[in-house]
């Protein structure tokens, strides 16, 4: 549990001086304990409605409280970052992911807004393609989770990277300007509404192509 690892959940409670955890076992039984663990529910399930039973239905109010305690507990810094993460998870679960290039192969897939410290101020479980993030946004669900996780920026002069094809795009940028929001990022070449440039081969070595456009600038 936290950063106090243990080969099993039990020994916490253990009297063996070099397994036991006072701190631990002082203020809980053991038995306590697994009773409210096997027992946690975080969502009455009169209250859920058809539409809201995707993946994490039973633990989304836990998952939004958290998520809004971390904005509360720390101001944004002027640089920050949009990217995704993986929480280590080896166990069966729906919404596990497996990435075989990755340094962490599986478990929960999140996306995050970190600052310079690696703080997430924001994140967002990922559920699979079904996922529905306000489509009222009008993107596609990278700029739609970018858009999401950016709304808590409120003061100004934000800037804010990411280097995922996933995420960029020219409209998403040209709405982050409208919200006060600096971005730089990666982009696809072929991208409705970026400009041309001049081909690598026609280029010198060391040499490049921009352009700009209003706030826009391409490299």
């Amino acid at each position: 549990m936290g950063y106090h690892h243990l080969p099993s959940m039990r020994y916490y409670w253990a009297t063996d001086p070099d397994l036991g955890v006072s701190f631990v076992s002082l203020r809980m039984s053991r038995n306590r304990f697994e009773d409210i663990l096997r027992n946690s529910h975080d969502r009455d399930n009169l209250t859920i409605t058809a539409g809201e039973k995707d993946t994490s239905f039973k633990l989304q109010p836990m998952i939004d409280l958290q998520s809004f305690r971390f904005k509360q507990l720390v101001n944004p810094g002027t640089y920050l970052s949009v990217d995704k993460s993986i929480i280590l998870f080896k166990e069966r679960s729906t919404l596990r992911q497996y990435k075989p290039m990755k340094p962490i192969k599986r478990g929960y897939k999140l996306w995050c807004l970190a600052c310079m410290s690696g703080y997430a101020n924001a994140f967002i479980v990922y559920l699979g393609r079904v996922q529905a993030i306000n489509c009222n946004l009008g993107f596609g669900l990278g700029g739609r989770v970018v858009r999401q996780m950016t709304e808590c920026l409120t003061e100004k002069e934000h800037i804010v990277i990411f280097d995922n094809f996933f995420f960029s795009s020219v409209s998403l940028l040209e709405q982050l300007k409208e919200d006060s929001i600096f971005a730089c990022s990666t982009i696809l070449s072929n991208r409705k509404g970026l400009t041309i440039l001049a081909l690598d081969r026609t280029l010198n070595r060391g040499s490049f192509d921009q352009k700009h456009c209003g706030s826009i600038g391409v490299y």
